[in-house]
């Protein structure tokens, strides 16, 4: 969990260095010196939790059951029951990068992981009920 100083800031620092990171995130073009910015000014744990919440909010955008997203990404149900909150109150802005992001190409690649993760799941969890009804 990332940690926030309990001092708040002055609205007006607060505005600024909004700004200041919106501006810098929407004027670096170059796709690597963004992945260098990003490797360099986040952890490891920030990006992989960046990285997570992306594909959550996206599975999620996607409709995919609560089950297949605990399984696939590690978190549990009370995280997505949270997150899907958040995607259904998300505005403009969220729903248009998710929408952009679901027709790249590369993610339509990771979209096909998670189906054959869920056939998987889903085929694991019928061997496991058929041996149950043996019993």
């Amino acid at each position: 969990m990332p940690h926030v100083s309990k001092k708040p800031l002055e609205k007006d620092v607060y505005h600024q260095i909004s700004e200041n990171l919106n501006w810098l995130l929407t004027d670096i073009r170059s796709k690597e010196l963004m992945k260098l910015f990003l490797y360099d000014f986040f952890t490891k744990t920030e990006r992989l939790m960046l990285a997570k919440r992306l594909a959550l909010v996206l599975l999620i955008h996607q409709n995919y059951d609560v089950e297949i997203i605990t399984k696939v990404l590690h978190v549990s149900t009370a995280t997505v029951y949270r997150m899907r909150e958040w995607v259904d109150r998300g505005g403009r802005g969220l729903k248009t990068a998710l929408n952009k992001l679901v027709h790249r190409e590369q993610m339509q690649g990771f979209l096909r992981k998670i189906e054959k993760l869920t056939a998987d799941i889903f085929e694991r969890k019928t061997i496991r009920k058929a041996i149950f009804r043996k019993q």
